[in-house]
Formats: C-alpha cells, sequence, structure tokens
C-alpha cells in the first residue's frame, strides 16, 4: 500500500483540527498537509470505547486485523480508475415497475370504505393500540 497525505484547509478566521490526539489550531490562510502511515491502523480500544465495547484482547487482535484489511481494501478501491464513470446509488437502474397494460381503474368511495372498517371515527378508520 501506498502512502497518502491529507490536506485541511481552514476557511473560517481559525479552526482546531484534531490529529490523533492533538489539537491544532490554524488560521484563515493555514494549510496542513500530513504523511500518514504506510500502513493504515484503526485504534481497536478507541473503537471498542465509542461503541461501548468490552473486548478481550483476542477479540480486539482480531477484529484489529479484520479492520486493517477493511482499511487496505479501500485503498485498493480508490486506486481504481473512475474517470468517466457517472456516479449511482444504486447497483442496478431503478424505474418503476408496472406490469405491461396496467391501467389505473375505478376506486371505492371513501364512504364505503369507512363502512367496511370494524371501527370508524372523524372520516378515519379505527385501528387497535399498538404501543404503549
Amino acid at each position: 500500500m501506498g502512502s497518502f497525505f491529507a490536506v485541511v484547509y481552514c476557511a473560517v478566521p481559525a479552526c482546531t483540527v484534531s490529529i490523533e490526539s492533538h489539537l491544532v489550531t490554524l488560521s484563515e490562510t493555514s494549510t496542513l498537509t500530513l504523511k500518514m502511515s504506510e500502513t493504515p491502523h484503526i485504534d481497536i480500544d478507541y473503537v471498542a470505547n465509542l461503541a461501548r465495547l468490552d473486548l478481550s484482547d483476542a477479540e480486539k487482535s482480531k477484529l484489529g486485523t479484520q479492520l486493517d484489511d477493511i482499511l487496505g481494501y479501500f485503498d485498493k478501491l480508490n486506486a481504481v480508475d473512475v474517470a468517466g464513470v457517472e456516479p449511482m446509488a444504486h447497483a442496478h437502474r431503478v424505474f418503476n415497475v408496472w406490469r405491461e397494460g396496467d391501467q389505473p381503474g375505478p376506486t371505492y368511495a371513501p364512504e364505503v370504505l369507512l363502512n367496511m372498517a370494524p371501527e370508524q371515527r372523524d372520516n378515519q378508520v379505527v385501528v387497535p393500540k399498538v404501543v404503549e
């Protein structure tokens, strides 16, 4: 995995950036460039604390390796040339799925539907309470 850089620009009169538990204050014209480590690494203790998890040393070791592998996979994805590829929200085309020849037909009047309901009040169907 190659190394990568993080560049932080301060667009307001002053901003504070937290970097590995160190606070850095930048002026409006400051640019901060950080060289990240060659191998991505996640602080498992920090993540477990955020998730309120109590992990054993074996679990921390296993999860640390798995999360490092995930970050490595993101590096592989970032290396893919996506120039000219249009962003999309889904892997498949999304469109309305209607049956051929499906046309709107006659509907029931609200009064008919309300008369079918076991109980009604103020032009609405009354249903049993399901949430306390």
